[in-house]
């Protein structure tokens, strides 16, 4: 099946027309960016964000807003598996794309008939990009709208994860690696048998989380796997606030990680257990975290 380019005549004067609308493109600046797209063989909107013409976040504010379309925030947003395995990996990376949810019967336990997947895009005017998912999918596409850096970190983190981890951790500064647990060999291991760059990377994650508790004067740090998601909040002032999200298969690592810091039976998944940890990070040692309790649901 072949499909138009996004840089096809129509594609481009939908988008162009939307951004001139929305004041965001002056006519001088769209015919520099389609000009360097034709030359170059990139989309149109490629061109209009690396020219710096217009930010991500105004180019998905309008296009949301003149096709009436949702606009989704993939940063907090979880993908789980199955939905991840709707589009090949190849398809989500040539038209930037990336499926955020099953939507009426294609849920579990529905016959087959309306189903639709929601698909957060950069450019949802690229009919050849829609035709392309849909055949691919099998199923009907319901487009959304997200920015380019959101959707290519969404994609990192559903089809990808391990790799995702590696350039997530590899953003945090070096100095979370120096944080030290009291009574703990520094070089200390899960006992889960996993390879050594997984056990480095769960480390620093778990040193962050930390850390970012003991900045944030948190008297409590929650680690709370929901359905599709991994949530880590803070107690401040009596207040539950969200701190980040996490991809739920990091679930059994991180925990292991925390009751290896606060000396936990690691085999104990069914009984509550309480332990102990004293800190020292940025150079003073914190004994605010005193108490740490696990209560795991199997």
């Amino acid at each position: 099946m072949s499909t138009s380019p996004i840089t096809s005549v129509a594609a481009k004067s939908f988008l162009a027309t939307i951004m001139t609308k929305a004041g965001l493109v002056s006519a001088e600046d769209l015919k520099s960016s389609a000009d360097r797209a034709d030359r170059t063989g990139k989309r149109l909107w490629e061109t209009l964000l690396d020219d710096r013409v217009i930010t991500e976040d105004q180019m998905a504010e309008a296009l949301a807003r003149y096709l009436h379309l949702p606009c989704v925030r993939l940063a907090s947003t979880t993908i789980g598996k199955e939905v991840a395995g709707r589009i090949p990996e190849d398809v989500a990376l040539k038209h930037t794309c990336v499926p955020v949810k099953l939507e009426g019967d294609a849920l579990p336990g529905k016959s087959k008939g309306k189903a639709m997947l929601l698909v957060a895009m950069v450019d949802p005017t690229d009919l050849g990009a829609l035709q392309a998912i849909e055949f691919s999918t099998g199923i009907k596409i319901r487009p959304a709208v997200s920015t380019r850096t959101e959707i290519a970190d969404a994609i990192g983190r559903s089809y990808s994860p391990d790799q995702w981890l590696q350039r997530f951790l590899a953003s945090i500064p070096e100095d979370v690696d120096s944080m030290r647990v009291e009574g703990l060999d520094p070089d200390a291991e899960d006992a889960s048998g996993t390879g050594k760059t997984k056990i480095a990377s769960t480390v620093k994650l778990v040193n962050l989380l930390l850390q970012r508790a003991i900045e944030s004067g948190a008297s409590d740090l929650h680690i709370e796997p929901s359905v599709n998601e991994l949530r880590v909040r803070l107690r401040r002032d009596g207040m539950l606030t969200d701190m980040m999200q996490l991809p739920k298969w990091l679930l059994d690592s991180v925990v292991s990680r925390l009751k290896i810091l606060a000396k936990l039976n690691i085999a104990e998944r069914r009984r509550p257990q309480d332990g102990r940890l004293k800190v020292e990070a940025g150079g003073r040692e914190v004994d605010q975290i005193g108490r740490a309790s696990c209560r795991e649901r199997v």
